[in-house]
């Protein structure tokens, strides 16, 4: 039976989120009404993330390097038990782009 790894890639990520901003103004000609303006923006945010991959030593590898050629972080602030075959297959399904600010790799046994 083949033996299992597991990597945690954890740290700080910096990344593009979409950020709504509302206000109301008086309209010019016919100041007793209010206008209300909505607007979307897309704002670099850093927030800590965390992506634990499993799987044999190789793929593992292969996963580690595509995270770091590509920029890919996790789509959610912990993503546990990401088998590293699916991850290279399909890295949309558990990453989204962008960039690490400052990544720590840690084993578990």
């Amino acid at each position: 039976m083949p033996k299992t790894h597991a990597v945690a890639i954890y740290g700080t990520a910096k990344y593009k989120q979409l950020k709504t901003i509302t206000y109301t103004r008086r309209t010019p000609y016919h100041p007793e009404r209010l206008q209300t303006i909505t607007y979307h923006r897309k704002v670099y945010v850093e927030r800590e993330r965390r992506i634990t991959l499993w799987g044999s030593p190789r793929d593992i590898a292969k996963a580690k390097a595509k995270i770091d050629k590509e920029n890919w972080i996790p789509k959610k602030k912990y993503v546990d038990r990401v088998p590293a075959k699916d991850f290279l297959k399909n890295p949309q399904k558990y990453a989204k782009e962008g960039k690490w600010i400052d990544k720590k790799i840690k084993k578990t046994p």
